[in-house]
C-alpha cells in the first residue's frame, strides 16, 4: 500500500469521518474573543418559542467555548445525527471556509464547513490533522485485508 491508494478507499474514510463526528477527540475548545461581536441566531423550526432570531453581543476578551459535541450531533446538519452512517461521507467535496482545501460532504447534503470540526480549522487548527487521518485509513485498511 502506498500514499496515493488511500485516496481509493473512500468506505475507509467514511468510518474514520462518522468516528471523529460522533466521538471527536476534543469535545469542547476554548476560544478568546478578540473584539467586539455580536451573533445572530436564526430562529429555530424545533423550539415554538423561537419565532425570530436572537442577537448576542459576545465583548472583546470574552471566553467563548464551541461544543464540538453538539455541533456535530445537531440535525440541522447531520440526518439522524446519533446513527453511526459511514456511507453518509462521499470524498473530493469542495469546501469552503479559509482554507479552501478538499472537505468531504454527506451524501445528497452539502455539510456547512463549519460543522465538521474534529480537529478545529484555521491556523490554529491540530497540526497532526493529515498524519492522523492517514494512520487511521492506512490501519483500518491493513485490518480489513487480514
Amino acid at each position: 500500500m502506498n500514499y496515493d491508494q488511500l485516496s481509493l478507499l473512500p468506505y475507509c474514510q467514511g468510518v474514520m469521518n462518522e468516528a471523529l463526528r460522533l466521538f471527536p477527540p476534543v469535545v469542547i475548545i476554548p476560544k478568546l474573543c478578540t473584539a467586539d461581536t455580536t451573533l445572530t441566531v436564526p430562529p429555530s423550526s424545533s423550539l415554538p418559542s423561537s419565532s425570530s432570531s436572537s442577537s448576542f453581543r459576545i465583548p472583546k476578551g470574552a471566553n467563548v467555548f464551541l461544543h464540538i459535541y453538539a455541533l456535530h450531533r445537531n440535525p440541522k446538519h447531520y440526518v439522524e445525527p446519533n446513527a453511526f452512517k459511514p456511507r453518509r461521507w462521499k470524498a473530493g467535496g469542495k469546501g469552503g471556509g479559509k482554507e479552501g482545501g478538499e472537505m468531504e460532504q454527506c451524501v445528497g447534503v452539502d455539510i456547512d464547513y463549519f460543522a465538521f470540526v474534529p480537529f478545529s480549522l484555521g491556523e490554529r487548527s491540530c497540526l497532526g490533522r493529515k498524519f492522523g487521518q492517514i494512520t487511521v485509513i492506512a490501519t483500518l485498511a491493513l485490518l480489513l485485508q487480514r
